[in-house]
């Protein structure tokens, strides 16, 4: 019987290539946009200056972010034209200086950088010349006197404005309140012991130096708030004193007085700063000595 040829073995049939799937598309990155545009003061003194910050949402990618800077009013305000984060920054401050102006000025300051933009305002003050007493002040948010407000207090019949000089017009005492004696402020200047408050510059100064010690005075508060311990500083620009009043325990009269000045309470880092002009204090107290 005749043998069947053998078969070749079958040849197996090659599985196709594994093809792997594509990559997921990376996610678009999130935009980048300013977050937040801030100023370490928003009210200076002509001729000081302070610091501005920007935060961007996030970080500055390869080549880095600049952002443009507007200056509303250049006659008051002096700022960089643009500012830089380099590649990986978040954050970046500035300076801002201001010019001498003859009037209070009010300058916006914008930001913007890849279609976004943020705007803060500059209040920039002008020396006070009267012709009435004033006194104003600024409070940076978190300060403890101040509670965060600006205020400008003019005498007339909602403001009566009183004081004396004191220890061989070492130190002016300052009263201003309403009428009704609801709301209350009081400043108290002082030179170093021994001398008289005189134009001129007072650095280091403490609401109560220590015995001994060369440090200035002053002391703002009102409304029922006060420092335990501040620091600061003041300018005198005008101080002219007359003689001291008959029956009275002080040493003149606050005839003429213009000063600048900026506290801190208890070393915490917002504070205020301050004016005041002194066109004339009412007669009864030169009169009578009883302000």
């Amino acid at each position: 019987m005749p043998v069947a040829p053998s078969q070749p073995p079958a040849t197996p049939t090659p599985s196709p290539p594994v093809v792997p799937p594509p990559p997921a598309p990376l996610p678009a990155p999130l935009p980048l946009t300013i977050a937040s545009f801030t100023l370490r003061q928003s009210t200076l003194f002509a001729g000081t200056g302070t610091t501005g910050t920007l935060v961007i949402s996030r970080p500055a990618p390869e080549g880095g972010v600049a952002i443009n800077l507007s200056n509303g009013d250049p006659s008051a305000a002096t700022l960089p034209v643009s500012v830089t984060l380099v590649q990986g920054a978040e954050r970046i401050s500035f300076p801002i200086g201001t010019q001498s102006v003859s009037s209070d000025r009010q300058v916006g300051i914008t930001a913007s950088a890849t279609g976004t933009s943020a705007t803060v305002r500059l209040a920039v003050w002008s020396p006070l010349t009267g012709p009435t007493n004033v006194l104003r002040f600024a409070s940076e948010p978190g300060d403890y006197v101040g509670a965060g407000q600006t205020k400008r207090i003019d005498a007339g019949p909602n403001a009566v404005f009183s004081g004396d000089m004191w220890g061989d017009n070492n130190y002016l005492s300052l009263s201003v309140r309403t009428p009704d004696y609801k709301s209350w402020w009081s400043l108290l200047m002082g030179a170093s012991a021994g001398q008289p408050l005189a134009p001129g510059v007072y650095r280091n100064t403490r609401r109560i130096p220590l015995i001994g010690s060369s440090n200035p005075r002053l002391d703002f508060a009102g409304d029922g708030r006060g420092c335990n311990e501040s620091t600061g500083e003041f300018e005198v620009f005008e101080a002219v004193y007359g003689p001291k009043p008959a029956r009275s325990g002080t040493s003149g009269t606050i005839d003429r007085f213009r000063a600048r000045f900026s506290q801190v309470c208890d070393g915490e880092p917002a504070g205020l700063i301050g004016e005041v002009f002194v066109a004339s204090i009412p007669a009864t107290c030169k009169t009578t000595g009883n302000c």
